[in-house]
This record gives structure tokens, sequence and C-alpha cells, in this order.
């Protein structure tokens, strides 16, 4: 929207908008990996709380629950989700091969943010989304 009311050529209207919607998928995926796999003590959430609120939409879930079907569905059905719970969920995901295919969902998304970038010219707001797509693929957690 910024792009379109300053008056920007529709070309980079457009280049900015698969940006912000592709870069806006990786964070998100990006943000459900750091919920299940990341350190409390580095990202100040905490871990698990997506299953806590029973957010079955977290990307990394979805994937795990691909590979182990009923068991962890079971856990996540709950009404109330204990810390054992938790852990359960998290020790089952941590089987599964959720994090590696959610990493390349998240990197593939961030490569097609950048490729949106390369239609734009060259100038120090493009240096600065570009920076911000990469430490969104690069986030240590």
């Amino acid at each position: 929207l910024g792009a379109l009311s300053a008056g920007a050529p529709q070309a980079h209207v457009q280049a900015l908008s698969e940006y912000g919607y592709n870069l806006g998928i990786a964070f998100q995926v990006g943000d459900d990996i750091i919920d299940i796999f990341g350190e409390e003590e580095k990202t100040g959430k905490k871990v698990g709380g997506d299953i806590y609120e029973h957010k079955l939409g977290n990307v990394v879930l979805l994937l795990a629950m691909e590979e182990l079907g009923v068991a962890l569905a079971e856990v996540l059905a709950k009404s109330e989700v204990t810390p054992e719970d938790a852990a359960r969920v998290i020790d089952l995901v941590k089987r599964t091969s959720a994090r590696q295919r959610a990493e390349e969902l998240r990197n593939r998304y961030v490569e097609r943010a950048l490729t949106a970038l390369d239609r734009l010219p060259e100038s120090r707001y493009k240096d600065l989304l570009r920076k911000l797509a990469i430490f969104i693929k690069e986030r240590e957690f």
C-alpha cells in the first residue's frame, strides 16, 4: 500500500506486494518452527505455546501429523494440555522430518520474496528489505 499511495510504478507495486506476501508466509512458518524448537531464553516465547493454545495451524505440527497421525492428534485434541503433554508432542515432532520440511518451506518463501525484489531498482531500501528476508531465513532460536 505504501508504494501504491506514493505513486510508484505498477511494476514496483506488484514486486513489493509479492515480496510482502511471500516474506509474511516465510515469517509465519519461521515463527511456527521457533514455537516448537526455539529456546525460551533466546526467543522470549514459551516453547510449545501453540500446543497449549491448540493452534493446529502451526506448520510444524501439520507436517508432523502427516507422519505421526493419531499419536499426535490424540494429545493435541485434549481440552487441557499439560506441560508433560507438550513435552511429549515436542518429542514426537523431533522424531519426524517436520523441522527440515518446515525450514525448506520457509526458505522457498524467502527465495520467492528475494526474487520479487530483483525486479526493483537498487536502493538502500531494497538492501534493507533484502537483509530482512535473509534475517528471517537465518534467524537464531
